[in-house]
């Protein structure tokens, strides 16, 4: 193992791997519980800790959108780089440039096609 990616994914098989179930979640005995560190690396999802990151998400996309801009009638996320034209822009940036509506339209028609 050389780089700091092996090294890391080592890390969290070990921790996914220690994770047992009660009462149908998958609970980490070692996790840091209530923290959406213990969801996402530790792979724990005991109420505590899935509630945690389930706020961690909320906050982090609330403050997204409150990042957003009127443009043209539209609001729309103004940093570069986050993929306009993608279906997870339109909902996780809230973006509604003209490209992210077109891509959750057909993200959307394809789900109620199947």
């Amino acid at each position: 193992m050389s780089s700091r990616s092996e090294k890391t994914k080592a890390i969290r098989h070990a921790r996914y791997h220690g994770r047992v179930l009660v009462d149908g979640r998958w609970f980490n005995p070692t996790a840091p519980h209530g923290t959406a560190s213990g969801y996402n690396n530790y792979g724990c999802h005991c109420v505590p800790c899935t509630a945690a990151a389930s706020a961690a998400v909320l906050a982090r996309n609330r403050r997204r959108y409150a990042q957003r801009v009127l443009v043209g009638g539209r609001l729309v996320h103004p940093a570069p780089g986050i993929g306009h034209g993608l279906p997870d822009t339109y909902k996780r940036y809230g973006c509604r440039c003209l490209p992210c509506c077109v891509a959750h339209s057909q993200m959307q028609r394809s789900r109620r096609a199947k």
